[in-house]
């Protein structure tokens, strides 16, 4: 190493001899780029850590936003199916009949509406 304009030489003695030159043990370039490499490797984990969370918030932030999205379908298709199961004036020979038709049209409303939700598909 090059003193550096302005810098005075260090005031220990040189016990550790690397490159024909004598160094202090705090100076010595292997010891010097052994700290340094300590001090990244506390760096790299501290912000790897602070990266993991940012990543989870993301994923959190995007799953709440598709659950938002699906929010109205899944509320249309609830009304719809409530609209559809009410029942109005009808003679009691295809009371049954009529009601399972009924039934079956909402059960596969909320299903679609289910399975948009979780991003799946219905058949």
């Amino acid at each position: 190493m090059e003193a550096r304009l302005g810098a005075f030489p260090c005031h220990l003695r040189g016990t550790i001899t690397e490159e024909g030159k004598r160094w202090c043990r705090y100076h010595a370039p292997s010891l010097v780029a052994a700290q340094r490499a300590k001090r990244h490797a506390e760096w790299e984990q501290k912000f790897a850590a602070k990266r993991e969370v940012a990543i989870a918030v993301d994923r959190q932030r995007a799953e709440d936003d598709r659950k938002l999205a699906a929010f109205p379908d899944l509320l249309a298709a609830c009304e719809n199916a409530v609209a559809t199961l009410e029942i109005g004036p009808t003679s009691s020979t295809n009371f049954a009949s009529r009601m399972f038709v009924q039934v079956k049209a909402a059960e596969t409303a909320l299903r679609l509406a289910i399975a948009k939700a979780k991003e799946e598909t219905y058949e």
